[in-house]
C-alpha cells in the first residue's frame, strides 16, 4: 500500500486565477519521484477553458 516507509502522501486542492475547473490533486512522493494524480483528462481541461 502507500504507507510504506519513505513514502509520502499529500493531498491539496491549488486553485489557478483563472481556472474554472476544481482542482484536487493526491501527490504521492519518495523524495525523489513524485506522482501527482488530477481528476481530468487534458480534454476535459481544454474543454472548461473555451
Amino acid at each position: 500500500g502507500l504507507s510504506q516507509p519513505g513514502i509520502f502522501v499529500k493531498t491539496s486542492s491549488p486553485k489557478g486565477e483563472r481556472e474554472r475547473l476544481p482542482n484536487p490533486t493526491l501527490a504521492v512522493t519518495d523524495g525523489n519521484v513524485t506522482v501527482k494524480f488530477h481528476p481530468w483528462t487534458i480534454e476535459q481541461i481544454v474543454a472548461s477553458e473555451a
